[in-house]
């Protein structure tokens, strides 16, 4: 915790030690080049890849942990890792070169960006968007068609014909990534009309690997941007997306 800056802007920067972000990132490395590890190792890699993502944005990395969680749980010896094993430990990896340090302003704030968006499954799926600047007045929306390699992607054809979870989740991560600039170091009020995908936006993470995904994507994006959101639910006809 640096607070070398409260007195001149009233912020306050969290962040991790470099030697720790690169000792970590050597450990991950390994296992990545050998994809092997004990159980043993995943638990005390787990707890302290948990703490770095903690000191940028918490949620960032419920997904890779969850993914995790299986192997830390175990017992015996060295064993390979599987598909969604690799997965996390290469999201870690990844993560942990690009997480920027949290930015905490304690001086007044300004009125929060009001987000609200929308997603449909009917015979192809669409997504929406509407974001509201009260401090500068700006509106601007985006509707789109999901593309059909998107929508095999989340599992559509593949004997998971439900996306209407990740069609939910999606139109967030977009509007993250589409108006990083808008809502960068702001309070955020994003709205979604649905309660599955509020609570993977909550708690960073869905038992549905394709969401599993989305919701990490989701909070890359904000981590980035360095804005502090708070999701909720409205029913669908008040929202404007």
């Amino acid at each position: 915790v640096d607070l070398g800056g409260v007195e001149s802007s009233g912020t306050i920067v969290v962040a991790n030690k470099p030697e720790r972000v690169e000792d970590d990132r050597a450990t991950l490395a390994r296992i990545l080049k050998t994809r092997r590890a004990s159980p043993m190792e995943a638990r005390k890699l787990r707890g302290r890849l948990q703490y770095a993502c903690s000191q940028t944005f918490g949620r960032s990395g419920a997904f890779a942990a969850r993914l995790l969680r299986d192997l830390a749980s175990g017992s015996g010896g060295e064993r390979s890792l599987n598909r969604d094993e690799v997965i996390a430990i290469k999201w870690w990896y990844d993560y942990l070169a690009a997480a920027k340090p949290r930015r905490v302003h304690l001086s007044p704030s300004r009125p929060p960006v009001l987000l609200l968006t929308d997603g449909a499954v009917e015979d192809y799926s669409s997504i929406g968007g509407v974001i509201i600047d009260p401090v500068c007045g700006l509106i601007e929306y985006f509707g789109e068609r999901v593309p059909a390699a998107v929508e095999q992607s989340w599992g559509r054809g593949c004997g998971h014909e439900q996306v209407i979870g990740q069609a939910e989740i999606a139109p967030l991560v977009v509007s993250a990534i589409l108006w990083t600039e808008v809502i960068r170091e702001r309070q955020l009020i994003a709205v979604v009309d649905n309660d599955s995908a509020k609570d993977a936006a909550i708690r960073g993470y869905s038992p549905s690997l394709p969401s599993a995904f989305l919701v990490a994507a989701l909070w890359r994006a904000v981590a980035a941007a360095n804005a502090t959101p708070w999701f909720d639910r409205v029913p669908g006809p008040s929202n404007l997306a």
